[in-house]
């Protein structure tokens, strides 16, 4: 099995993923699946508390830097 690409997370990203959160440091980064890539972004409080009650594989929609919701599910 490959590892994906990890790259920073890059503002318009779409079609995105939860692939997964994790802490480094004290710092809380979550990691979003786009495509063939992982991307990598720093999360506030409030982003991990909203994360936190996401699964893995769920959309996801980020504004500014923050976790709005999950994306649409169709």
């Amino acid at each position: 099995m490959e590892i994906p690409l990890h790259t920073p997370f890059s503002a318009g990203a779409q079609d995105l993923r939860l692939a997964g959160v994790r802490n480094v440091d004290g710092q809380a980064l979550v990691l979003l699946r786009a495509d063939d890539l992982v991307m990598v972004m720093a999360m506030d409080a409030l982003s991990v508390s909203r994360v936190g009650r996401m699964k893995v594989g769920d959309p996801i929609r980020i504004k500014e830097g923050i976790v709005q919701q999950r994306g649409r599910r169709r």
